[in-house]
C-alpha cells in the first residue's frame, strides 16, 4: 500500500512539473532523479532496477496523461528542444500560402510576408477565416532576454561590487516585460549580490555549504533512518540549487520551506542518533 501511495504521489508530482512548462524546474527534476539513481547504485544496488523502473513508469504515465487529456496547450517537445538549440517554433497566420524562410530573426520580419504570430488557441479561428497557418523558427526571446539581463547584472555589479544596489532597486534596474512583470537577475547568487552585496552573497554561500555538509553527513550514517533523511535533504537541496540558478524569483519561498523542513527533521535525526547510541551501548 505504501509503494502504491508513493507511486501515485510521484506521478502527480511529475504531472505538476510537466505542466509548469518551466525549463529550470525540468532541469532541477533531472538533477534530483539522476542523484537518486546514482545513490541507489552506490548504496542499494539490489533495489536499483526496481527504483529506476518505478520512476520511469511514473514519468511515462504522467507525460501520457498530460498529452492525451490534454492538460496544457504548450508543445512540450518544442519547449524542451528550444532549451538546447536556442530556437523556438512559433505558429503564424498568413493571408495566403507564402514561400517563407525556415527561420526568422524577429517577428517584425513577418510583416513583409503578410503574416503574423498567433497563439495556439487562435489556429482554428484563423483557418476558418481562410488564412494559411504554418510554423517558423525564431530565436527564443526568453533566452535572449536572460542574456541581456546577465549582461546588465555584470555591469551593475562592477559599479556596486561591495554593497550591491539594495533589494528595492533590482526591479527598476531591469525594468518590466511585455506582460507588466518585473525582471530579476534570474540567478539567486547574482540576485543576492545585487540586493545585499558581498555580505549577503557570503551568507548565502555559507548556508548552502552548511546544508550540503549536514545532509551529506546524515546520508553517510550507518543508521538507515538518518541516512534516508540525509539523502532526501541533499537531493532536494540540489533541486533547489539548480532551479534557483535560472529562476531566482522563486527562491526565497522555497528556501523558507526548506529551512522549515530541516528544523522539523532535526529532532527526528537526533532521536535516531540517541537510539542508535543506546543500542550500541547495550
Amino acid at each position: 500500500m505504501m509503494l502504491v501511495s508513493l507511486w501515485i504521489a510521484s506521478t502527480f508530482g511529475f504531472m505538476a512539473l510537466i505542466i509548469t512548462v518551466s525549463r529550470s524546474a525540468w532541469l532541477g527534476l533531472f538533477f534530483g532523479v539522476s542523484f537518486l539513481v546514482l545513490w541507489s547504485i552506490w548504496r542499494q544496488r539490489e533495489q536499483t532496477v526496481k527504483k529506476i523502473f518505478f520512476l520511469v513508469l511514473s514519468f511515462c504515465v504522467a507525460l501520457t496523461y498530460v498529452i492525451v487529456v490534454p492538460l496544457t496547450n504548450f508543445e512540450l517537445g518544442n519547449r524542451a528542444q528550444s532549451s538546447i538549440s536556442g530556437l523556438q517554433e512559433i505558429t503564424i497566420s498568413c493571408l495566403k500560402k507564402e514561400n517563407l524562410p525556415l527561420q526568422i530573426s524577429s517577428e517584425n520580419d513577418l510583416a513583409e510576408y503578410n503574416c503574423r504570430h498567433i497563439s495556439l488557441e487562435e489556429r482554428e479561428e484563423e483557418k476558418a477565416s481562410g488564412r494559411y497557418i504554418t510554423k517558423v523558427l525564431r530565436k527564443d526571446p526568453n533566452a535572449e532576454i536572460r542574456k541581456d539581463i546577465w549582461r546588465k547584472t555584470e555591469e551593475i555589479i562592477r559599479e556596486n561590487f561591495l554593497f550591491g544596489i539594495g533589494w528595492g532597486g533590482i526591479s527598476s534596474a531591469f525594468g518590466e516585460g511585455s506582460r507588466g512583470e518585473y525582471f530579476n537577475a534570474s540567478n539567486i547568487f547574482l540576485g543576492v549580490w545585487l540586493g545585499s552585496g558581498l555580505i549577503g552573497l557570503g551568507g548565502l554561500i555559507m548556508l548552502f555549504v552548511y546544508l550540503a555538509y549536514f545532509s551529506i553527513r546524515s546520508s553517510l550514517s550507518k543508521e538507515k533512518g538518518i541516512s534516508k533523511i540525509g539523502i532526501a535533504l541533499f537531493g532536494t537541496l540540489g533541486v533547489v540549487f539548480v532551479f534557483s540558478m535560472f529562476n531566482s524569483s522563486e527562491f526565497l519561498a522555497i528556501m523558507w520551506i526548506w529551512l522549515g523542513m530541516i528544523g522539523f527533521l532535526l529532532p527526528a535525526i537526533r532521536k535516531q542518533k540517541d537510539m542508535h547510541k543506546k543500542h550500541l551501548s547495550l
